[in-house]
């Protein structure tokens, strides 16, 4: 295989496989949180509005479309503390640095630079990682839609124990 016909493989496995299991991890990380910091179970989607897969796990119920056009996970947050908000809110950074850990154990295993799948794995850590960071700057989509750093920014000096 040449490197054109390499890249665009690593082009299209990254939009069709990787950058899907960065969201799918980003949002499972949150749903994990709140299992285990509230013991309610979330609502995680990724994907468009019709699932390939819907799948009832024991801390979430999933919807997943590898074709990502949105990505949330809601929960029931009345009487929750900031405490458990901010575990949540950090949660979803954390899903990501542990799929780009994974990526580069996968990349290290490998070790081949002349493979395809090495050059998956890279785009894996490359994409994981970029999306732990970005997800902690706090910003503001003009949907009102709010960063898990601008929840984190948004409780800032408030007590852990106090209602959400």
């Amino acid at each position: 295989m040449d490197g054109v016909t390499k890249a665009i493989v690593v082009l299209l496995a990254t939009w069709l496989v990787t950058f899907p299991l960065a969201c799918l991890a980003h949002e499972l990380g949150h749903a994990i949180a709140v299992w285990r910091r509230t013991g309610r179970r979330a609502l995680v989607v990724v994907g468009r509005e019709e699932p390939l897969v819907r799948l009832r796990l024991r801390f979430c119920q999933l919807e997943f479309h590898p074709f990502v056009e949105e990505t949330w996970c809601w929960f029931d947050s009345k009487g929750i503390t900031v405490g458990q908000l901010r575990s949540i809110a950090r949660a979803g950074p954390l899903g990501d640095a542990a799929l780009a850990a994974c990526f580069a154990i996968a990349a290290y295993l490998i070790a081949a630079p002349d493979s395809v799948l090495f050059w998956i794995a890279v785009a894996g850590v490359a994409v994981s990682a970029l999306s732990s960071m970005l997800e902690l700057v706090p910003t503001r989509a003009r949907a009102g839609a709010v960063s898990d750093g601008g929840r984190l920014a948004l409780l800032r000096g408030r007590r852990g124990d106090e209602p959400a």
